[in-house]
């Protein structure tokens, strides 16, 4: 007590020296500035930190009053404050109060900060108490609804709301709904009445679409009333669009389905959906394990069993079968193969002893033997006489052809396509074609080709159905269409084998001819060059030259041009060729593609040159050709010397006509006198007859122009002559003399010249 009267006493002291310090005079007064600078001095030297400046700067506030008037602020605005309206209400700056506010959300558990607002506790608890209000109304609220209705953030609205759930909010959630128990109760009663009522599948969807129910709670209180006993049946499906199953449904179709799969051995899948099992492979599996799953349907192993039966008597009566005949009709293609791949006595092997053609017959191995050996006999038959036709198909395989047969002008036409004869190569063989350059013709020649290959599959295939159509009149088209479709492969195999043994024999063919064309093609050139040696020997008139050349290009040039002719015609005309004219030839030029046909007009067109112009188109022309021409030394020109003379002089054995007996004699004459093939027109023999004067004995030549008189004078005569008759039997009376003569005089050559080997002659240009 005396404690507290001390002090009382202090205190009451201290008013009364204030109130007379208030009672006087101001001396000092200090301005509003200076009392902000006191003030921020003191602040600075850390006597006073707990103050806030406003804005202004003019006014001060505490921390802890800061705080209250946030909280006030809060509290005046019900719970629920934008951070933007403290900043003008408390005329603080911004990093001030968000400073502030971190402060207090950090340590104040019920305030909320969210997207820039404040949000108490109570605001959240009025919030729940609306909530639930309006939900025991409604029965069902989601919270998607519930965040926009308040203005909140979805995962905010529902984490808050589920704190409430079963307190301040009487309901439960579920699948973000919440529920009243009294809503769920009633759907609960709603699919219980349906469900117990259904005679057969109901469709939860439907349902819940006709009668406005929630899809979570209708599936929940079937599921529930299944599992508890309580509804008899089952779910097909999942969630809202499962359908529900009454077990007296079940039971009646199961058994109207198993009635239709033993009385008929199969049922199709598309029978068991529309009994409501959306997986029917899977519940046939299931009811009947002793069947088997196919791609449109299921059957018994009976149906398997009799496929192997049918299959075995085939292979036993050495047959075949039709196996869509033993199976259900109703099995399609797919069906039927599954069937197929499950039976062993069909596998794809060497050693089974039946096989499958077109998917659906079972023949026979031994059957499909027989076949297949006539139809390789009847190709390899066909294949000979593609031979005899001289025509190679095509789709032949082509072999190496001879270098040797062919001309470098024929040989750039002829890159594409295999020829008629021989598996030679050449363009066309109807006419004439223009050159294929460049690789849109090679892809040209390349699409013709295969289209022949698959003209000559067709031949066969055509060929081998009517060849088995007879020898086997009680099988089905369709199976020797079948065996035949299988066999192409090796006919066509056995066609190429046969048409490469042809090729090989016709090629060997072809080039002996082409060898024995080029030694007569040599023997004619060495005739020509040396006709044109005689002709241009120094002594042999000038005059004579051009008669003698004229007639020598279209003696032997003729032939020459027609071997030629004959010679490519083989190469790229199909058929024989036959060449007994000018006209005949110059045919079969124009059927020659471009290349030789140039080739060949040129050698024809150098039938009206000289002999030196025709020589060298000649020698062209072999060269494209590629037919060698040999060279003419002395050996060569001895044989063809001795080989002409042995001709002339057997022509001269038998001939007995005075005019032929005349020419040959001057020709061997001239031949013994300058060691020269000669041939020339009647008109011209007087002049050779001149030059062997003085080469023979004076008697011999005598003779002989003697003789040449008279048969001019007998040539001239008249027929109805009075003389000519005595005429003729004086030359007929001379003929064996001078004949005589003319082989004595001969005699010293053979003995001279030797016996040298001759190339194959020529046929002669010497005969009249």
């Amino acid at each position: 007590d005396v404690i507290l009267g001390a002090s009382m006493e202090e205190l009451e002291r201290l008013r009364q020296q204030f109130s007379a310090l208030q009672a006087q005079d101001t001396m000092h007064r200090l301005s509003e500035r200076n009392c902000i600078e006191i003030v921020n001095k003191m602040v600075a030297s850390k006597m006073l930190d707990h103050l806030v400046f406003t804005q202004t700067g003019r006014e001060y506030v505490t921390k802890a009053r800061l705080e209250q008037e946030i909280l006030d602020e809060i509290e005046r605005a019900r719970g629920r404050l934008r951070v933007n309206y403290l900043f003008s209400t408390l005329n603080i700056d911004e990093g001030t109060i968000q400073a502030k506010l971190k402060e207090m959300l950090s340590v104040n558990k019920a305030l909320h900060m969210i997207h820039d607002e404040l949000i108490t506790r109570d605001y959240l608890d009025r919030m729940a108490e609306e909530i639930n209000q309006a939900l025991q109304e409604a029965g069902s609220l989601s919270l998607t609804s519930l965040a926009d209705r308040f203005d909140l953030p979805p995962d905010f609205a529902k984490s808050e709301i589920k704190k409430r759930l079963g307190k301040s909010i009487r309901g439960s959630l579920e699948a973000e709904i919440i529920f009243t128990q009294a809503f769920v109760d009633r759907h609960a009663y709603v699919i219980r009445g349906l469900l117990s009522a259904a005679t057969r599948p109901v469709s939860l969807q439907q349902t819940i679409q006709a009668l406005d129910l929630q899809e979570n709670l209708a599936v929940n209180a079937a599921t529930q009333l299944i599992q508890e006993g309580i509804v008899m049946g089952t779910l097909q499906g999942r969630t809202e669009k499962a359908t529900f199953i009454p077990t007296i449904f079940n039971l009646s179709r199961q058994k109207s389905l198993e009635s239709f799969y033993v009385q008929n051995n199969y049922i199709s899948y598309q029978t068991v959906e529309k009994f409501g099992y959306s997986s029917p492979a899977a519940w046939m599996s299931t009811n009947f394990p002793e069947g088997k799953a196919l791609a449109t349907c299921y059957v018994p192993d009976l149906v398997a069993n009799q496929l192997a039966d049918a299959v075995t008597e085939a292979i036993a009566e050495d047959t075949w079968v039709d196996l869509t005949t033993v199976v259900p009709p109703q099995l399609t293609a797919a069906d039927l193969a599954t069937l197929i791949q499950a039976c062993p006595l069909l596998a794809h092997s060497s050693e089974s002893r039946a096989m499958l053609l077109d998917d659906r017959y079972a023949v026979s191995r031994a059957f499909v033997g027989r076949c297949f050996e006539i139809l390789e006999k009847n190709v390899k038959e066909r294949a000979e006489a593609s031979k005899l036709t001289q025509n190679t198909p095509l789709g032949t395989p082509q072999g190496p052809s001879s270098s040797s047969s062919k001309g470098k002008g024929a040989a750039e036409d002829q890159d594409d396509e295999a020829g008629a004869k021989g598996g030679r190569k050449g363009k066309g063989r109807g006419g004439p074609s223009a050159p294929d350059k460049g690789k849109g013709a090679r892809k040209a020649g390349e699409s013709e080709n295969s289209g022949a290959r698959s003209s000559v599959k067709e031949d066969h295939a055509r060929h081998g159905m009517a060849l088995l159509v007879k020898m086997f009149p009680e099988v089905e088209r369709a199976v020797l269409a079948a065996i035949v479709a299988h066999a192409r492969g090796r006919m066509k195999e056995v066609h190429e084998a046969a048409l490469k043994t042809v090729f090989v024999q016709a090629n060997s063919d072809r080039k002996k001819q082409h060898v024995a064309f080029q030694t007569q093609l040599s023997n004619m050139y060495f005739n020509l060059v040396m006709f044109k040696k005689a002709i241009e020997a120094p002594g042999f008139p000038a005059a004579e030259r051009p008669i003698l050349e004229k007639h020598i290009v279209k003696l032997i040039g003729n032939n020459i041009v027609s071997l030629l002719t004959e010679d490519q015609a083989l190469d790229h005309v199909q058929g024989p060729v036959s060449i007994n004219s000018p006209a005949e030839r110059e045919a079969i030029i124009h059927r020659l593609p471009p290349g030789p046909a140039r080739q060949l007009e040129a050698v024809s067109a150098g039938l009206s040159l000289a002999l030196g112009p025709f020589i060298e188109l000649v020698e062209a022309a072999s060269a494209a050709f590629q037919m060698r021409l040999g060279k003419l030394d002395a050996r060569t020109e001895r044989s063809i010397l001795q080989s002409h003379g042995e001709e002339l002089r057997g022509q001269l054995r038998d001939e007995d006509r005075p005019a032929n007996v005349l020419q040959l004699c001057i020709l061997l004459m001239y031949m013994h006198v300058h060691h020269a093939v000669m041939n020339v027109p009647a008109r011209s023999l007087v002049s050779l007859l001149n030059r062997i004067k003085g080469g023979i004995p004076d008697e011999d030549f005598a003779l002989l122009k003697e003789f040449h008189g008279l048969v001019v004078q007998y040539l001239s005569a008249k027929p109805d002559a009075p003389d000519k008759a005595s005429m003729h039997d004086r030359l007929a009376g001379m003929v064996p003399r001078l004949k005589d003569r003319v082989a004595a005089l001969l005699e010293g050559d053979e003995g001279s010249t030797g016996s040298e080997s001759l190339p194959p002659s020529s046929p002669s240009p010497s005969s009249s």
